[in-house]
């Protein structure tokens, strides 16, 4: 009995081996994710972990599926759509289907595949390493889309050796905020008085619960700095929530839609692109691109507030109902009284310029460059020349096609402007072509065809194919990267962009399979028959996104809700690994949030319930730190009336 018994053990065991071979030659399994180097650059001597290392190169927009799905979150998100968007008698069979499709979502246990196991681990070992080394400092990088590990004295001495250049910032002593909020408060109330704007605009422009711009930097890892040591650092300001972000917004809108036809200004490679199509180059003509140095730091605002104000009648004048006096001097206050920011715990003001990170910069920079160029244009005309018969220019990159004796004239009187801020430098085109933003220009037979160009620092970094967003919006931004590569390239360069494109889509760990899908999509013609119009004003809401659960949550509020378009939040990003590079806000200074108080004879929570009753948003934005079910409890043990601190405040 025991030969046999031994006898049929092998036997299975052999079957069972044969079958698990001929699975692995036959049954296509799933590969581990893909390191791309190329993704990262350690600038420091510390040995990083290879799970690290490849957590770390999927970029901070990367979602992780979160350790258990957030319920409270969700619904949360949920409640704000139903209660707001779904027709009364309807409320209660909503609730009901999304309750169902939570419950049965919530008694599945998750199962994880192997790449899904990886990246849990290497979260664990990522957060471990960072705690047992806080002198390492991770931030994105300023071109190139590459994620930079250095050291924090690095990081730190590079910032204030920026901040210490006496000709571009100046040390305070005090935090102006208080000051800039005065100034801001009390013109508004000016203009208002002047029925100008009325009671609702003042309370959306002024501040009253503001916090200092706060300022980071960003390597240029396509830079040396002269010392060798190192890469240098752009500085780059938060202003959200400051004195002047309402203000300064408003004022953008304005004087966007004031400026809205530029001769020479562009907004993407799409109008380059189109303005360079069938586009001829004369006999003696050639291309070259100018570069504005330092291009925010370097621009005179008083400069433009002359413009702006001579062009106030005729261009300005029909979108504000604001008198010119007072447009103008709301300008000044946003783009000079609030032109500070602080950093480790120290206010500076700058100088020269708009700091990087003002929503004014893009249109204040548009208007300047535009009377440049002008001015430029005329003097040429003077000197009896011959203006370039191409001349576009993005933010500070110009491109002007001309007579080469024309193109350093130019040069010449584009550092003549303001020679002591403003400074050119140019590149003429080598081999009978020239890059400009993320095109590659070429002459042919007295033509312009047009290839796509991406930069020796670019690293081509997508969001990843693994990233726990629906698979739908990971395509689609491949898709739509495909398309773009093919729309601004000429047949001729189809084959070789084919290849580009492949390699990069591998790189960001998409399957061959979903490759080819992709290139066949972005090849195919777009459908020219237009579709009836639809009437309805879509309505846009965002819920926290979980892999399964979603999908069948969307597919209920679509049947019930049709008007409601979904749009997915990830819970959990890589940029939680990233360091955080603003200064802290303490809590005392925080704005838009609820806060909630202790009474020191009881348990009792306190939140002010005055201010509760006369709160003017939505359930979805008081439960921003805590749960409708927590905010409803926090109001019912605020009116406690055995609590002698209630009593006493009642």
């Amino acid at each position: 009995m025991d030969e046999i018994y031994v006898s049929e053990l092998s036997r299975k065991n052999s079957d069972l081996c044969d079958k698990f071979k001929h699975l692995l030659r036959t049954q296509g399994h799933l590969p581990d994710i893909k390191y791309e180097e190329s993704f990262i650059k350690n600038t420091t001597t510390v040995e990083i972990p290879y799970e690290m290392s490849v957590l770390l190169s999927l970029g901070p927009k990367f979602a992780l599926i979160p350790e258990r799905a957030p319920i409270p979150e969700i619904i949360t998100d949920l409640e704000y759509i139903v209660s707001r968007y779904s027709h009364p008698n309807l409320v209660n069979a909503v609730r009901g289907q999304l309750t169902y499709a939570l419950t049965k979502f919530s008694k599945t246990s998750p199962s994880h595949n192997r790449i899904q196991l990886f990246l849990k681990k290497a979260t664990v070992i990522t957060a471990k390493f960072l705690k047992e080394h806080p002198d390492i400092f991770i931030s994105n990088s300023d071109k190139g889309n590459k994620t930079v590990i250095c050291h924090v004295q690095d990081y730190e001495f590079k910032m204030k050796e920026l901040l210490s250049d006496p000709t571009q910032f100046q040390p305070i002593d005090k935090d102006p905020t208080t000051s800039c909020e005065s100034k801001l408060n009390n013109h508004l109330k000016t203009i208002q008085d002047k029925h100008s704007i009325n009671k609702k605009q003042r309370l959306h422009l002024q501040s009253t619960t503001a916090i200092p711009p706060r300022v980071f930097g960003q390597y240029k890892i396509h830079k040396e700095r002269p010392d060798g040591n190192g890469h240098p650092l752009r500085l780059v300001t938060s202003t959200v929530k400051t004195v002047a972000y309402n203000a300064s917004k408003e004022l953008t809108s304005i004087l966007s839609k004031a400026y809205q036809n530029p001769k020479f200004t562009i907004k993407n490679s799409r109008q380059a692109f189109n303005a360079l199509r069938n586009k001829r180059i004369l006999r003696g003509h050639r291309m070259a691109s100018f570069d504005m140095e330092n291009c925010f730091g370097s621009i005179s605002t008083a400069l433009a507030i002359k413009l702006i104000k001579n062009d106030f009648d005729e261009k300005v004048r029909p979108h504000t109902t604001m008198e010119k006096e007072d447009f103008i001097e709301l300008l000044r206050i946003c783009l000079d009284e609030c032109n500070y920011l602080l950093y480790k715990g120290q206010f500076y003001r700058q100088i020269n310029g708009i700091f990087m990170g003002n929503s004014l910069g893009s249109i204040i920079v548009q208007i300047v460059t535009e009377h440049i160029i002008s001015q430029v244009i005329e003097q040429l005309k003077k000197d009896k020349l011959i203006p370039p018969s191409v001349w576009i220019v993005y933010v500070d990159d110009h491109l002007v096609i001309c007579r080469e004796p024309v193109i350093n004239e130019i040069l010449k009187k584009l550092n003549a402007f303001d020679p002591g801020r403003i400074k050119f430098t140019c590149e003429l085109e080598t081999n009978s072509s020239i890059n400009f933003l993320d095109l590659t220009i070429r002459r042919q037979d007295g033509s312009v065809i047009t290839n796509w160009y991406s930069k020796s620092i670019a690293s081509n970094r997508m969001l990843n194919y693994y990233s726990a967003h629906q698979k739908k919006t990971v395509s689609n931004v491949a898709i739509s990267f495909a398309k773009k590569v093919f729309e601004y390239s000429h047949p001729t360069y189809h084959q070789e962009n084919t290849i580009k494109i492949k390699d990069i889509l591998t790189k960001n760990n998409f399957p061959q399979s979903e490759i080819q899908r992709i290139i066949q999509l972005a090849k195919r013609k777009p459908n020219t028959v237009k579709k009836p119009a639809d009437n309805t004003t879509p309505k846009f809401a965002s819920v926290v996104y979980v892999p399964g659960m979603s999908e069948s949550l969307k597919k209920q509020i679509k049947y019930f809700i049709p008007e409601v378009k979904i749009a997915d939040r990830p819970t959990q990003k890589l940029a939680t690994f990233y360091s955080k590079e603003k200064d802290k806000i303490d809590k005392t200074e925080s704005s838009g949030v609820v806060y909630q108080f202790t009474c020191p004879d009881c348990n009792c929570i306190y939140i002010g319930l005055k201010f509760l009753q006369h709160w003017r948003y939505t359930p979805k934005q008081l439960a921003i730190n805590s749960t409708l079910k927590e905010l409803k409890y926090l109001i019912v043990t605020a009116t406690n009336a055995n609590c002698k601190y209630q009593k006493s405040i009642t």
